[in-house]
């Protein structure tokens, strides 16, 4: 089963099989991969089944009592996945070999770097492993108290990262985690993923947590729960105050929960589509949110990108279907109610993304920049060149004499460098090539991963996948809350 929306669509039509008695049915549903999901919506939507559409379907089960009964149902099935998927990565991993110390068998960041490997250089693999055992071995000979608090042991950790010249950078996101080893910079993400792995060489009870825009690690025993975050500690409260999480959202398993091994490997998966999401290879990054979403059907980074994924290749209902169950899940994403306004937009024409964009607004004001930035894609999508371009223009007028720090109250570096991208485009369809040129060379100041000179003829970005799980709002966040990876 690849995710809710697979299953549900499966479902839905082993119920509607013409001529099928309720014998062949039962049968059926035994016989099928969507046979489970298949049952529960016989037992909770006996209905009204004729017209059913399998996102609405989704969300119903969702929201219905009983609807752990559903999610269990689905992890029973990402735990076969897993199963397979597990097998897989171990004959692809790396060896450890370091120098230092050969890494438990056990250790996450095997798993981690066998999914990385695909995109990143042998030698970046081999230096995190040496990396992660140096630090453990460094770590080890001072953290042998018994009495030694787990906030303490966690700071050695912590502070031997930093005297190796790691260094966090607020609003910088690292992809990998051998990207960070190879930087010597780390995010929150990237930090947490490297704490994990040294703390499982030390045998500690850690994992990773993730949060809006944000992760952290949290020790976890029959003592109580410690949250690591970036050298500061936080109750569990504090992220569901600071960062505004809806409690369904936490209910339901996105967020503040402690990821198991194969959640943190749905997560690098994410990860990875999101890298080949910006390279421009759609087919391998939806490969890879799919597998994701097989080991973590409620894995928010992957259900918006892939939903972007799909909406850039022209598949708008499988786009909208991934939308409306980020929204099911957390009511509270203001980004996924800006992505889907902007679907309906290109579906449906001018007007019919207003109310998703309004509700996005309620929920943070700081989606303005968003909103804009969304209009006037959708307008360029549409072929509306003008219009598109006086949304863009608009844009930049409004924080043109802004300060930095206002000016990302607004709109990020990110976004900001994407409407100076798309201007440049438009431009160079106008055959205003100094506009273009100007416009290309600030974008990529702005986003250095955007080209200065991009092909004559290439296709602007449509949808804009985020990384961290980007859920994932781009408000300026101190070091201990740098916005993770979702693009926007």
């Amino acid at each position: 089963m690849s995710d809710p929306i697979a299953s549900c669509k499966m479902a839905v039509q082993l119920l509607h099989t013409s001529a099928m008695s309720d014998t062949r049915v039962t049968e059926a549903m035994c016989e099928s991969e969507a046979g489970p999901v298949a049952a529960l919506v016989k037992a909770e939507c006996p209905t009204a089944l004729a017209d059913a559409d399998p996102d609405e379907l989704l969300q119903c089960l969702l929201l219905k009592p009983r609807q752990q009964r559903f999610v269990n149902i689905l992890m029973g099935s990402a735990k076969a996945a897993w199963a397979a998927y597990h097998q897989h990565l171990s004959q692809s991993r790396v060896p450890s070999h370091s120098g230092v110390a050969e890494l438990r068998s056990d250790n996450p960041i095997h798993d981690i770097l066998a999914v990385e490997k695909k995109l990143i250089p042998p030698a970046a693999i081999a230096a995190t492993y040496a990396l992660v055992a140096e630090i453990a071995a460094t770590v080890r000979p001072h953290v042998t108290d018994p009495q030694q608090s787990p906030e303490a042991k966690l700071r050695a950790v912590y502070d031997a990262f930093r005297a190796k010249g790691f260094i966090t950078i607020p609003g910088e996101s690292i992809p990998f985690v051998a990207d960070a080893v190879t930087k010597r910079h780390f995010d929150c993400d990237t930090a947490s993923l490297l704490l994990v792995a040294v703390a499982h060489e030390l045998g500690w009870p850690v994992t990773m947590v993730m949060a809006p825009e944000h992760a952290f690690v949290r020790w976890e025993d029959a003592a109580g729960t410690v949250n690591f975050d970036l050298g500061e500690i936080h109750p569990t409260g504090y992220y569901l105050k600071e960062l505004k999480i809806d409690p369904l959202a936490v209910h339901n398993g996105l967020y503040l929960r402690s990821l198991t091994p194969q959640d943190m490997v749905s997560y690098a998966l994410a990860v990875r589509g999101t890298a080949q999401h910006q390279r421009g290879h759609l087919t391998e990054a939806h490969a890879d949110y799919d597998q994701a979403l097989r080991l973590y059907p409620n894995n928010s980074m992957a259900l918006h990108n892939r939903g972007s994924c799909s909406a850039e290749q022209k598949e708008y209902t499988a786009a909208l279907a991934d939308f409306n169950t980020v929204i099911a899940l957390d009511p509270a994403d203001a980004n996924a109610y800006c992505l889907r306004g902007q679907v309906k937009e290109i579906v449906n024409g001018p007007g019919a993304g207003t109310s998703d964009w309004d509700r996005a607004l309620e929920l943070d004001a700081i989606s303005m920049g968003k909103v804009s930035f969304y209009k006037g894609q959708s307008q360029e999508m549409a072929g509306h060149d003008d219009e598109a371009l006086m949304e863009f223009r608009d844009i930049i007028l409004l924080t043109a004499d802004l300060p930095d720090d206002q000016r990302r109250l607004f709109i990020s570096d990110r976004l900001l460098g994407l409407t100076y991208y798309h201007c440049g485009l438009i431009y160079r369809r106008q055959g205003n090539q100094k506009a273009a040129k100007d416009s290309f060379f600030l974008a990529h100041q702005l986003q250095p991963t955007l080209p200065e000179d991009p092909k004559t003829g290439e296709e602007p970005r449509r949808h804009h996948e985020r990384t961290n799980t980007e859920r994932r709002t781009d408000r300026v966040r101190t070091e201990k809350h740098r916005t993770p990876r979702i693009v926007d």
